[in-house]
Parts: structure tokens; sequence; C-alpha cells
């Protein structure tokens, strides 16, 4: 089963990401929680969420990938920083949509 705490999960992948309920309904409630953390400014919060559905959800069941993509533009130097355009991260589904994001940015 699952974790009560979502930090203690296990950081590898989730059987059961695209068909399992209880494992969906999991990585919907952490996108969620991930989404409202960066609504409320809490981008560190934001970040760790992301990066356990990084690890659990490698295959972007859940489509954590395009709010990563939408984090990393926020927390992005400048708004000009054209190595981050979210039009080019929605064009991408699945592993290759978490396989297109820079890898350990803030």
């Amino acid at each position: 089963g699952l974790p009560a705490v979502w930090r203690e999960a296990p950081r590898q992948p989730l059987p059961g990401a695209r068909h399992d309920a209880r494992t969906r309904f999991f990585l919907f409630l952490l996108k969620g929680y991930a989404y409202l953390s960066l609504r409320l400014g809490d981008r560190s919060e934001a970040r760790d969420a992301l990066a356990l559905l990084r690890d659990v959800d490698p295959q972007d069941c859940v489509g954590a990938a395009m709010l990563e993509a939408v984090r990393q533009r926020a927390e992005a130097p400048s708004p000009d920083d054209d190595d981050l355009d979210i039009a080019a991260y929605a064009q991408v589904t699945g592993a290759a949509a978490w396989a297109s994001l820079p890898v350990g940015r803030t």
C-alpha cells in the first residue's frame, strides 16, 4: 500500500500508475498538492512534490511534467528565459515529457 505521508513514498515507479484507481488517486492528489503549493507561493514544497512525482510516475500518466515546466518557468531568472518554452512541452506526453525538462533546475 501507499504511505500515509506522501514524503515517505518510495522513490521508485509505482505499479498501477496507468490503471490502478488507488495509485492514480495518490498521484493526482500529489499533483494537486504541488499545484496548490505553487499558487500559495510555497515553491520549495511544490518542487519537492513534483520531484517525487517524477520518480514515482516516470511515464507521466497524470501529466505532472507540464506543471513542472510551469514551475521551472516561474523560477527562471528572467521572464525572457528562452530555454523554457511552455508551448513546446505541451506537445510532448508520457516519459518524453519528463525527459524534455531540464534536470536539477531549482
